[in-house]
């Protein structure tokens, strides 16, 4: 191991991102929320452990807790309807989304 590191590897930004040390803090990170327009949390079949969360009570304690240990992005994915899921890709041009 080198006692300190050649300055020639850090010569110009790209070069410095490339060889810097990667820090990921909470801040960094995404908390995906899967909700739905009612109010009790519902399991997803289909994602073992994972729920569809209410608006009321199981959206807002999500993302309070999520802020509360430093997360401060979230994404929501709503529940579409089962007509909408038709064809796939529709919503994607349609005027009024979900």
């Amino acid at each position: 191991m080198l006692p300190s590191r050649p300055r020639r590897n850090r010569r110009s930004p790209t070069i410095r991102g490339a060889v810097s040390e990667t820090h990921i803090a909470p801040a960094n990170l995404i908390l995906p929320v899967f909700i739905h327009d009612g109010e009790q949390n519902l399991p997803i079949a289909s994602m073992p452990g994972v729920n569809r969360l209410g608006w009321r009570h199981g959206l807002l304690d999500s993302v309070a807790e999520a802020r509360s240990v430093g997360v401060n992005s979230v994404v929501l994915f709503p529940k579409a309807r089962a007509r909408s899921r038709a064809r796939p890709g529709r919503l994607a041009t349609a005027r009024r989304r979900l």
